[in-house]
């Protein structure tokens, strides 16, 4: 598996060739091989030109875990402010989130990132525990 290098974890970044070739001079010497694994693999995008490169978001999808909780309550705020600004009162300040550690403790929520901050979430939970079942 390969791990994008953190010096080029800037998301949509766009980068000139030689600034590309800069930073990865910094991790190897071989730095056009590391180039060229990079678009291979779909880190990078380049132009036809090949003088232009994009770095590409990197999905990933995979079980909560307890260190995840924070930032999880942070993007649930983040949706009730909106919702709240849209006049949309589906969740509060305890729907869902009262319920977020217990499904990540039954191995149930998923979260999905991009490079490596949580962008979405989702509960693989068998039962129907909506707004009416908050105390």
């Amino acid at each position: 598996m390969i791990t994008l290098p953190k010096k080029l974890k800037a998301k949509h970044q766009v980068l000139k060739q030689v600034t590309l070739e800069l930073k990865l001079k910094q991790l190897t010497s071989d730095f056009p091989l590391m180039r060229r694994t990079l678009v291979d693999y779909g880190y990078l995008s380049r132009d036809n030109a090949g003088v232009k490169y994009q770095v590409n978001p990197i999905y990933t999808t995979r079980f909560a875990a307890r260190d995840d909780l924070d930032e999880i309550l942070e993007l649930i705020k983040d949706v009730v402010k909106q919702l709240n600004e849209k006049d949309i009162p589906i969740w509060d300040d305890n729907y869902p989130s009262q319920f977020i550690l217990e499904e990540i403790q039954q191995n149930r929520l998923v979260i999905m990132s991009e490079f490596d901050e949580i962008i979405s979430y989702f509960s693989f939970n068998p039962f129907n525990r909506g707004a009416d079942k908050v105390s």
